[in-house]
């Protein structure tokens, strides 16, 4: 089913799996509700974020079999997706039930990591799903707003 996401691009993975990224928020809006007023708000609120460093050193299996890198620390993935789900709920997210979501950068079965991974989280990206097609709609810098 065709769905927006708000996730962070981890280039620092590419190499390892295509779009690498940490969703924020899946799914975000309909395509019809994502406005110029609601991409005007998410990018005061992404500016609004400062850029943070993190690691990728622990290869989890979730109860589904779906393999992946957990993001450390985690703390700063869910303090911005808490922020997100309380500042736009008008778009309910995982049925509205944070509380299940972990964050994390899915990998191929069976993957294998050989030494931690140093990434930067500098932006978000709108993604637009459509069966096996992800359009990028926007992208949004952190820390851009005026001190």
């Amino acid at each position: 089913m065709p769905h927006s996401v708000l996730v962070v691009p981890v280039p620092e993975a590419e190499s390892i799996v295509r779009r690498a990224h940490v969703t924020l928020l899946s799914p975000f809006a309909a395509k019809e509700e994502l406005t110029d007023g609601v991409l005007g708000e998410l990018e005061q609120f992404f500016a609004d974020c400062l850029p943070w460093s993190f690691r990728l050193a622990e290869v989890a299996v979730f109860p589904s079999g779906t393999t992946y890198l957990s993001p450390d620390p985690v703390a700063s993935f869910r303090s911005v997706t808490h922020a997100l789900t309380r500042h736009f709920r008008e778009f309910p997210s995982h049925d509205g039930q944070f509380g299940d979501v972990i964050p994390h950068l899915s990998v191929p079965e069976g993957f294998v990591l050989h030494e931690p991974i140093e990434a930067h989280a500098r932006s978000a990206e709108l993604w637009w799903y459509d069966d096996d097609v992800v359009d990028t709609l926007a992208t949004f810098p952190f820390g851009t707003a005026a001190a």
